[in-house]
């Protein structure tokens, strides 16, 4: 299923062409292969921010060692100056703390992205009892959605919506802010 769908464009197995409709067979097959891609993703992201910082404070160590061991004094140099350039790479590594602290969050805002959009598949396949089913639900609409689906399983798309939300919040303060300055000037004006 992942090689077939990792080629561009729609399934050459699709049943009648793009402007088919969409059977539960394909979107379901489709999902399942997004899903094993974010299931990767996610393993790799949380495997990259735990595993750099040890990885660095791992070769630092070796590298002191080395330093402490070693007779030639250029050689102690040359390692010397290789372990403060490790150390310069974990303290990078330790001010992203933040980030390393903040990927659960970004893993729940895209597991809650990639769930919107599969609820919004779902009700073109017609499962949405209060939502009434576009007339026809193609092939080629499906595929689309479910390449959107795989893309809202990405740490760029949970940054983008928690961005988009934080700039509406703030614009909303703002106005918030705006209305009640108005209205203290209007009663400073008007003597009360």
């Amino acid at each position: 299923w992942v090689a077939a769908l990792r080629k561009s464009g729609i399934p050459s197995d699709a049943p009648n062409g793009l402007d088919a409709p969409a059977t539960d067979a394909l979107v379901f097959r489709m999902k399942a292969v997004k899903d094993y891609e974010f299931g990767n993703y996610v393993r790799n992201l949380r495997r990259a921010t735990s595993w750099g910082e040890f990885a660095s404070d791992s070769v630092k160590i070796i590298l002191d060692s080395l330093v402490a061991v070693t007779g030639g004094e250029g050689t102690k140099a040359a390692l010397g100056a290789a372990s403060a350039g490790v150390t310069g790479a974990t303290t990078s590594i330790k001010k992203n703390v933040l980030f390393d602290q903040s990927i659960t969050t970004f893993i729940t805002k895209m597991d809650a992205l990639r769930l919107n959009k599969w609820n919004d598949i779902l009700c073109k396949l017609n499962r949405c009892p209060k939502v009434p089913a576009p007339a026809s639900y193609t092939v080629a609409e499906a595929f689309t959605d479910l390449e959107e689906y795989g893309r809202c399983g990405t740490l760029d798309a949970a940054l983008r919506d928690v961005d988009a939300k934080a700039s509406a919040e703030k614009k909303k303060a703002e106005d918030n802010n705006d209305t009640i300055t108005q209205v203290e000037k209007q009663k400073k004006d008007s003597g009360h």
